[in-house]
């Protein structure tokens, strides 16, 4: 979760979001906060001349009302390739956490943070899409922590609590929680269900310590996906993107070794390996970042996607799969490569 010592000093209200029940209950958990009331949350977080970077040491808190776009169709870089029915939302823009890899800082103008109060109208649009979905006869795999991560946000929104609820009531739609976070409280407090799968992104101790900063360690993320396996939560591994950082290999096969025997894989659903990818528009803006040099190796750029030539793509992953070799069948491995 986000820490005190990090809580919003500013929080910004957009007009529309005033009186909403929401942003009463998140503004009452920030009692020391300056509240500044605006037409639209766009004139804070949409503005020009931001510097990104600079935000992130203290970001602000946008709460705003979502006015259309409540559902997006699946995409090459996210999970298409698994069924033809999967979409995502956005309930918050940007992400406690502060990877170098991440797309975010170049999707977004500045590091503040938007989160939309009116997850009623979301969940009108899913049912909407999972009624109207392409194939009906499989379910609708709908992600909603992609722009954030909102387990690392639960205790100050509690939205991933309410989705879990809200899902209980609903058919033939399976809701994705994505996360770095270590959630203990949500794990043992919220009562698993068959309609919500947790997914963890697991990266080397290597990694997270020189390119997800802010992030839980990669110890406290195995300890806390055990708990919610033992709590009987669906659970997803994701190790994406894997990087071709110095010492890849070396790193990347102690890394699935320490996997392989530390996870009760029988109790695993899923795992996906992707590699580091990104629009060419996006990875322009992520190249000012400041301190880092994941961002300056000799990319390929090819059919609008910056990524490692495909050969040494294919390397990444098979790295990985032959260190988890055995752990899951080939049904239940996905990889973008």
């Amino acid at each position: 979760m986000l820490s005190k010592a990090r809580a919003f000093s500013h929080i910004y209200v957009e007009e529309a979001a005033k009186e909403h029940p929401r942003t009463q209950t998140i503004l009452k958990r920030f009692s020391s906060s300056t509240v500044v009331v605006v037409d639209d949350y766009q004139n804070v977080f949409g503005r020009g001349r931001q510097d990104f970077w600079k935000q992130k040491a203290s970001p602000k808190l946008i709460l705003a009302k979502k006015k259309e776009n409540f559902i997006y169709p699946g995409n090459t870089f996210l999970q298409g390739n698994i069924s033809p029915n999967f979409a995502y939302n956005a309930l918050v823009l940007n992400c406690p956490y502060d990877c170098h890899y991440c797309y975010l800082q170049g999707m977004y103008n500045g590091a503040n943070m938007v989160a939309f109060v009116n997850l009623e109208d979301y969940f009108s649009a899913a049912a909407e899409a999972c009624a109207n979905r392409p194939d009906p006869s499989r379910p609708m795999p709908l992600a909603i922590s992609y722009d954030t991560d909102l387990l690392a946000l639960e205790g100050i929104l509690g939205y991933a609590r309410e989705w879990v609820e809200w899902v209980r009531e609903q058919r033939d739609l399976l809701i994705e929680i994505r996360t770095k976070s270590a959630p203990v409280r949500f794990i043992e407090e919220v009562e698993p269900s068959n309609a919500v799968r947790l997914a963890w992104t697991l990266s080397p101790e290597e990694v997270q310590k020189q390119y997800e900063s802010g992030t839980p360690s990669l110890e406290k993320r195995i300890s806390a996906l055990k708990k919610a396996l033992e709590r009987g939560w669906k659970v997803r591994i994701c190790i994406d993107p894997v990087l071709r950082v110095p010492g890849w290999e070396a790193i990347y096969g102690t890394f699935g070794e320490q996997l392989k025997k530390s996870l009760p894989w029988e109790l695993i659903e899923q795992l996906e390996i992707g590699v580091f990818r990104v629009t060419p528009g996006y990875f322009k803006k992520m190249k000012k970042r400041p301190g880092t040099d994941l961002l300056h190796y000799p990319y390929e750029h090819a059919k609008n996607t910056v990524s490692y030539k495909k050969s040494e793509r294919e390397s990444l992953v098979e790295t990985i799969l032959a260190a988890l070799s055995g752990c899951l069948s080939n049904e239940q491995i996905y990889t973008w490569i």
